[in-house]
């Protein structure tokens, strides 16, 4: 009955969980048959393990000496006994702390500020070359819907993986000291779309063409190159080596604190590049209601 009445209590609270995580979660009979065999599966052999030691136990037995009241438990099945009472309550306490644990994290993921605003975004990816050279009229075309706030693009989008990862070190380093460093190619419009703000310097704007030169650097980055703060990364030059060429392009400022790969800090940067084919666009559109 224990598998019936576990399976039924998750199918009811179901929809609870999925309010606390923020995701849609479902249990359908096609999609989980194989998980939902091995679940059965794993309660009938738990069961079988579990009726095994009672019944050697029972059956070591002799019934002449029980009956004549000449029983006596060994020091073995009293130690036995004694480990199997504590091991179910490591058990108990091992999953009462593994339940707070894991909510605490779930709150932490629910609450951690990333750096910029994941409600009301929309991603439309650009697959095709022809949709890339649009990009500039569709941007347009949305920011003439009262319900768009805003509209940019960039090479990838936040909670997707980053291939573009740079080599990084400042000013004073060698290029054994580089970090390397997720970069991201954005238009001019991309951080105020994703409301990312800066704590020190300021973010690109198209009323500063030399803005294609430099980078924004996330706090994590900053750190990591041996900033002494954001505001001290400001104007200094960072480099790449690359294939045996050098680059060099200016810090303009330092973002907050901003993550694209989860909450966990990560060394991030963004460029503002005109050449860089844009592969996603996004609407920062206005909450219905």
């Amino acid at each position: 009955m224990s598998p019936f009445s576990c399976l039924g209590l998750t199918v009811l609270l179901l929809p609870m969980f999925s309010e606390i995580t923020n995701r849609s979660l479902t249990l359908s009979l096609p999609e989980h048959l194989p998980l939902l065999v091995g679940f059965f599966a794993l309660a009938v052999l738990s069961g079988l393990l579990a009726g095994i030691y009672p019944a050697f136990y029972l059956s070591s037995f002799q019934p002449a000496k029980v009956l004549k009241g000449k029983f006596t438990n060994s020091l073995a099945a009293i130690s036995l006994r004694k480990g199997l009472v504590v091991f179910q309550f490591i058990i108990s306490v091992t999953l009462i702390v593994s339940t707070v644990v894991i909510n605490d994290q779930m709150q932490y993921m629910r609450n951690k500020d990333l750096g910029f605003n994941k409600e009301a975004q929309i991603v439309v990816p650009l697959r095709s070359a022809e949709a890339k050279k649009l990009c500039s009229a569709l941007e347009n075309e949305f920011r003439r819907n009262p319900q768009v706030i805003n509209a940019g693009a960039g090479a990838y989008y936040p909670g997707i993986v980053n291939p573009s990862d740079n080599l990084l070190y400042r000013d004073g380093q060698m290029a054994q000291d580089a970090r390397r460093t997720r970069m991201n190619y954005v238009d001019f419009d991309y951080l105020p779309t994703l409301g990312m703000q800066a704590v020190a310097g300021r973010l690109f704007s198209k009323d500063f063409p030399l803005d294609t030169t430099r980078i924004i650097l996330n706090e994590s980055a900053v750190k990591a190159m041996g900033f002494a703060s954001p505001a001290d990364a400001v104007g200094k030059k960072v480099h790449n080596d690359f294939k045996a060429n050098a680059y060099t392009v200016e810090a303009g400022g330092s973002g907050k604190g901003f993550s694209f790969r989860g909450p966990a800090p990560a060394d991030n940067a963004l460029r503002d590049n005109d050449d860089q084919i844009p592969e996603q666009l996004y609407r920062g559109t206005r909450p219905c209601g």
